[in-house]
This record gives structure tokens, sequence and C-alpha cells, in this order.
């Protein structure tokens, strides 16, 4: 989501353990995202990308365990 003046506010990061993950989000909290949401398998360690955004500036910062591969898993949306 992004503010009125372009910047993104909010950012779901899907790999949210992986090095680019943890570039995207410093680079954008940086800026002005307050929120982002990590995503990634549970083997992943998304606490230090987790830490990395919030020194950036992140206000809130969740984290999910999601696998992409394991489809059974993943919630039915009603849109």
């Amino acid at each position: 989501m992004r503010d009125a003046l372009g910047e993104v506010q909010s950012v779901l990061v899907l790999g949210g353990g992986s090095d680019i993950g943890r570039a995207l989000v410093v680079r954008l909290a940086s800026r002005r995202c307050h929120t982002v949401i990590l995503a990634g398998r549970p083997e992943d360690d998304m606490e230090p990308v987790a830490e990395a955004a919030r020194r950036a500036g992140a206000t809130t910062v969740e984290m999910v365990h999601w696998e992409a591969t394991d489809v059974a898993s993943h919630e039915k949306g009603d849109r």
C-alpha cells in the first residue's frame, strides 16, 4: 500500500528470511514503510530480517510461516 506521496506504507514479503527479502524491507522501512509482513518456511530464520526492519524504521513487523509448495495449507479467500 502506498501513501499520498507514493511511498510504500506496508509490504508483504514472500521468502521473508532471504537476503533479498532483507535488503527489500530495510530499504523500504528506511523510506517510510511502517508495516512489514514476512512470510517464509518454518525453517527460515526470519527473526534477523524482522529485527533489521525494526532498526530501519518499521513499527509493525509480523512473521508468518508459509510454504509455497504446500497448497493444501493455504487458506482460501472468498473474493
